[in-house]
């Protein structure tokens, strides 16, 4: 058990933190890195399938985010696109008051695979619902995550201070 928790711990700290540490050190500040996540993050779980790695380049382009922070982020959070995929289309049909739609995972994958552009006619208005249930739930949900992300990047500058003061000890 010992064994596997140091593993995890080596994991995480070299797939996740190691990364982040090394973007603050490229100079970018804590607010604009939790910005560039928080994008990802959002963009990342939008219900329309495909698009989230052009759209997160065309946000970080537009709004002079770190490219690496957003893609990163939109890629860790992929799972959850698909896990919340369908509640959103449900969730947008609520809001916007539109006849339920009979959908399903499997039906959905399965026209998609034979016939996209049918797909696309026959789902695209719970498509479009779903977006704007995106939409209004992202904006506050953003807010928070953003306000949740600060201070944890914050926290990692002087990791990242430390971090670069042992490279340069190591260094022969």
């Amino acid at each position: 058990m010992n064994n596997f928790r140091q593993r995890f711990g080596y994991f995480i700290r070299q797939k996740i933190l190691d990364p982040l540490i090394l973007l603050l050190k490229q100079g970018i500040n804590p607010h604009k890195l939790a910005l560039s996540a928080t994008f990802g993050i959002l963009i990342g779980i939008i219900p329309v399938l495909g698009i989230t790695t052009v759209l997160c380049a065309f946000v970080a382009y537009f709004l002079r985010l770190n490219m690496v922070a957003i893609q990163l982020s939109n890629w860790l959070v992929y799972p959850l696109q698909f896990l919340f995929y369908i509640p959103f289309l449900k969730t947008g049909e609520w809001i916007f008051e539109k006849p339920e739609t009979p959908i399903s995972a499997t039906n959905l994958l399965q026209l998609i695979r034979n016939d996209w552009l049918l797909s696309l006619e026959k789902f695209g208005l719970a498509h479009l619902a779903g977006a704007g249930a995106w939409l209004i739930i992202s904006i506050p949900l953003g807010i928070g995550l953003y306000f949740v992300l600060v201070p944890v990047f914050e926290k990692l500058i002087p990791m990242s201070k430390k971090l670069r003061e042992l490279s340069e000890l190591e260094k022969p």
